[in-house]
């Protein structure tokens, strides 16, 4: 069972890092797919809709608010992915919760 201290969607989170084998980031898309496997009625609202990713990043920027969470978000380097895409970076969700 997760620890009382770490709110559901922080344990979401920390989750998909785990299946993902706990890189120092993940993207949003990356993301999306645990999220959506998680927890198909609140992440699944918009799969095959092209504003998927841009949909979720907002959604879990919310439930992060509403747990007092204040998680930073960062961009890919462009020699990484030219599209920059929007990334969470494990210790900045560790920190968020220390």
């Amino acid at each position: 069972a997760p620890a009382p201290s770490v709110p559901p969607i922080a344990q979401l989170l920390l989750d998909a890092f785990t299946a993902y084998g706990n890189p120092a980031d993940l993207t949003i898309a990356q993301l999306a797919d645990h999220l959506v496997a998680a927890d198909p009625g609140t992440w699944g609202l918009w799969e095959g809709k092209h504003n998927r990713q841009i949909m979720i990043g907002r959604t879990l920027k919310k439930h992060l608010k509403e747990a007092g969470l204040t998680i930073p978000t960062a961009r890919l380097e462009a020699a990484v992915d030219p599209k920059r895409p929007t990334i969470y970076r494990l210790t900045d969700i560790h920190s968020a919760l220390s």
